[in-house]
């Protein structure tokens, strides 16, 4: 049902910007309205975009995968433009209404040559806006479709063990395979990983909505050299599309599934303990979303000792607001993608209040949090808010930097 209804909305949201944008351009835009390549520009974008569309559903029911990806990006750039417009049609508007209401203050005072070079200038520079958010729209497809960006980030840790100081792990969150996202895409985001030489891997959630394209994957994971292990814990994408299926095919390979869990790697004289929690979506229908992640952080820390160095796996990033309580050094999460866009490094989740934790650090007295925006997408377009496949490097002491919280 969940994926029929992301299907669903998807298709409404394809068509609504071409009906949005035909009434603003015949009612506000008369002249560019009445220019013939105009309209038919904008009934070929629509016509292509409901075309694929309509071939790419085929293609995700019927099991046909081979220009699946090239199909769905094919519709992205045909809806893209309208999506523009949909944007800075409303602006130009409010432009034109200002600029009119300068003008004719302009108008009261003796016509001059500078004047009417304003006049121009003003009558023509609405224009601009739609072009420009055209090609801002079109290099966000570009920058969404390559690999991810790999880089390490050095992390300052109270109480790490001198044996965990410089150990490098690997986060990839949010990568759903399919669609969009091919394995060429994670094999390439592997090869940006690898001159850090990570020492394991964690992958927190929605790693795949196309589950037939995770046996390959999970061997790509698999021969990568991470000494230590690749870890993996559940998202809400792999509840939609099949939990059940993702476990079976996860407990085939090398890749440990931690659900409530957790995972003791030696290191030298030290203990590193993975802690794994469960994604809400898996909680009973009786129980309210607190309390389950409340019990889920106490399973999966159960096992821990008392000398362990603890790292909790979370793929939504408000379990922090439960394990701050516990006193767990470092939590890594995903799921928001940070929005996919974002205004000077911050999330326009961020910016608008409608996520606590939606992209980079966050503290809690001793507890740091890291909420990545992604290795992958499910839709492919990202404006200042790049897809990342972090190294974490961990170190001891010092200060611990990120938004209080």
């Amino acid at each position: 049902m969940q994926i029929f209804l992301a299907y669903l909305f998807l298709g409404l949201g394809l068509i609504t910007p071409a009906v949005l944008n035909r009434f603003m351009l015949s009612r506000w835009f008369p002249f560019w309205w009445n220019q013939r390549w105009v309209r038919g520009a904008l009934f070929l974008c629509a016509v292509a975009c409901v075309a694929l569309y309509v071939i790419f559903l085929a293609g995700a029911f019927l099991h046909f995968a081979p220009s699946r990806t090239m199909l769905g990006l094919a519709m992205i750039l045909a809806w893209l433009p309208q999506l523009a417009l949909l944007i800075s049609l409303p602006l130009v508007i409010l432009w034109q209404f200002a600029s009119r209401r300068f003008l004719q203050l302009l108008e009261k005072q003796p016509p001059s040559e500078v004047d009417l070079r304003r006049r121009r200038f003003l009558q023509a520079s609405g224009s601009i806006l739609p072009l420009t958010a055209v090609g801002a729209s079109v290099t966000g497809v570009t920058s969404a479709m390559g690999g991810a960006n790999s880089f390490i980030e050095k992390l300052s840790l109270p109480g790490l063990p001198p044996a965990l100081v410089g150990l490098r792990i690997l986060q990839l969150s949010d990568v759903h395979l399919g669609g969009f996202m091919p394995t060429q895409y994670l094999a390439q985001t592997l090869e940006n990983a690898r001159p850090h030489k990570p020492d394991l891997i964690v992958l927190t959630g929605d790693f795949a909505d196309d589950f037939r394209l995770v046996p390959k994957a999970l061997e790509m994971l698999e021969e990568f050299p991470a000494p230590l292990g690749v870890f993996a814990i559940l998202g809400n994408h792999e509840y939609g599309n099949g939990v059940e299926e993702y476990r079976s095919l996860v407990a085939n390979s090398r890749v440990q599934l931690l659900v409530n869990t957790g995972h003791r790697i030696i290191v030298g004289d030290a203990a590193l303990y993975l802690a794994g929690v469960d994604d809400i979506s898996g909680r009973p229908r009786a129980t309210g979303r607190k309390r389950y992640m409340e019990s889920c952080v106490r399973l999966a820390l159960r096992d821990r000792r008392s000398n362990d160095f603890p790292i909790l796996l979370t793929h939504r990033p408000d379990t922090f607001k439960v394990v701050a309580d516990h006193n767990i050094p470092l939590t890594l999460a995903g799921h928001t993608h940070g929005g996919q866009a974002a205004v000077a490094g911050k999330s326009w989740l961020q910016l608008v209040g409608a996520e606590d934790y939606s992209w980079g650090f966050y503290r809690h007295g001793d507890s740091l949090l890291y909420t990545t925006s992604g290795a992958g997408q499910w839709f492919p377009v990202r404006l200042g808010c790049p897809t990342e496949a972090v190294v974490f490097e961990l170190g001891k002491g010092g200060k611990i930097e990120g938004l209080s919280v």
